[in-house]
This record gives C-alpha cells, structure tokens and sequence, in this order.
C-alpha cells in the first residue's frame, strides 16, 4: 500500500476564528454604502395631501398643500381634495439588504406663477344640477288638480265676501228698512216705516203707518228651507201690480218674489195663486 506523499493539515483554532470574523463583517459593494435611506422608504415617503383643480381648456392641475397654498384664491376655491394614497406594510425580510437610494421624481404639473400681475386662467364651470323630468301625464294630471283646487278656493272665497257684504249690509238677523206712502198713512205723515226682517228662515214685515207706533201690522211671509238660508237677505219693493191706483207689496228673497196686494181697508193680502 503506498502511502500519499502530502497530507493536508488540519486548521488550528487561530485559523477558525479569523474565517469565522472574515464570514461575519458587512460586504458591501460597488456603489454601495451603510447608512443610506432605504429604497422602499423614499419611494413610500408621505408628500402631504393632494388637490386636484379643474382648468377651463378641460385638463387637470395637481398640486400639493403646500402649494395651492401660494396660488391665488380661485384656484383654492376650485381645488378638490384627492383620496390619500395606501402604503403598503413592509414585510421583514430575514435577511435585509442594503438599500440604495432612489433618485426617481413623481412627476407633476408646474404651479403657475402666484404674483399679483399673473393673468389666472380661467376655470371651468361647474355643470348645475337639472330638474327631474316627469313624464306628461304628470303635468296634465298637475294642471287638472290646480284647475280644481283653484275653482273650489275661488267658490269659497266668493261665499265668503258675500256673507261678508250681507253682514255690513244688512246684520244678523238680516233686516232691511224702507219708507213709503201707499196711503196707510195721515195728512201730516203720509209715509209708512217698513221693516222686513229674516228672523232664523222666517220672513216678516213689520209696517208703522204714519209714524204710529200703536198701528202697527205685521205680516208673514215665506218660511225658506235649506242649510244657511237664515243668512238670505230680504229686501222689499212697491208696485201697482193690478192698476187699481194703490201701491202692492213686493217681497225679494234670493231669486224669489211674494206679493202682498194693497187692499182698501188699509192692509196688505198676499196674491192668490202663491
């Protein structure tokens, strides 16, 4: 057996712990420093919030707080807030590298001059919020409800200012007054006092020939039917209905008339026929 004519030596201890201290120091390389901001740090870095302004020939302008704040006061007043960007959570690595710095730059639009003499561009309006259509059943079915409504009001209101009227006119209960010489009366007061009065729907007339109380007649005359008719006004007229020289006794209600003729013993009696 032919035995080798070198053999290897085996590593002191001195050896081993010169490789251990040289496998162990930090290896850095070309470019390369400690000590320089991390590349993920620069590229997430926080700029601030960003502000977006709508100009006039339709682009867009984005900026940072910082500087809208040197722009005028249009351009601060047209800004919009953007949403804030997410930043990603950094995971750790077991074994970091060194990082290198990043030189790359975020582009973005140039912020116009902000002295007084600079002319400000022009905005671009903001588009105003339009009525809801409706379809034209809606207006026809509108217009017909406003018609009706409009109609009942206006009936309302009418019935209203009458009673009204009737009210200063006439008071409650309705009375109306009249003199008139139709030959009750004396030589010296040849008039008689009428008073037609509509006492809860019953109509009477009251006459004070000649001034004399203690001659005085009353008549009654229609009793009227319905829901506020003891508001109806009640007027009189006199007429020589049948030619016979002496005035008759003509009663209005409403749209109706009662006639009471004149007789000769000096009273009045309704027509026949009524």
């Amino acid at each position: 057996m032919i035995e080798p004519r070198y053999r290897r030596a085996s590593a002191t201890a001195e050896d081993l712990a010169a490789r251990r201290s040289e496998s162990q120091a930090p290896q850095t390389g070309e470019g390369e420093s400690i000590g320089v901001t991390p590349r993920s740090a620069v590229r997430y870095r926080l700029l601030g919030n960003m502000y977006a302004i709508a100009l006039a020939d339709g682009t867009e302008m984005r900026v940072t707080e910082h500087e809208l704040s040197t722009l005028p006061e249009e351009y601060q007043d047209a800004a919009e807030l953007l949403s804030p960007p997410i930043i990603p959570k950094q995971r750790r690595q077991p074994h970091p590298k060194v990082p290198v710095q990043d030189d790359s730059v975020i582009p973005m639009s140039a912020a116009r001059s902000s002295y007084p003499g600079a002319a400000a561009a022009p905005l671009r309006p903001r588009r105003r919020r339009r009525f809801p259509r409706f379809h034209w059943l809606f207006w026809v079915g509108l217009v017909l409800f406003l018609l009706v409504a409009g109609s009942i009001l206006l009936n309302v209101v009418a019935n209203w200012w009458q009673v009204t009227q009737d009210d200063w006119q006439y008071g409650r209960p309705r009375t109306y007054q009249v003199d008139a010489n139709v030959g009750h009366g004396t030589a010296q007061n040849p008039d008689s006092h009428f008073i037609a009065e509509n006492l809860d729907k019953h109509i009477i007339v009251i006459e004070i020939p000649g001034n004399d109380p203690g001659k005085s007649r009353m008549y009654v005359g229609p009793t009227l039917l319905g829901t506020g008719e003891e508001l109806t006004p009640v007027t009189l007229s006199f007429q020589d209905v049948h030619g016979d020289g002496r005035l008759d006794l003509i009663i209005h209600v409403a749209d109706s008339t009662y006639i009471f003729l004149n007789q000769k013993d000096g009273t009045f009696k309704p027509a026949p026929n009524q």
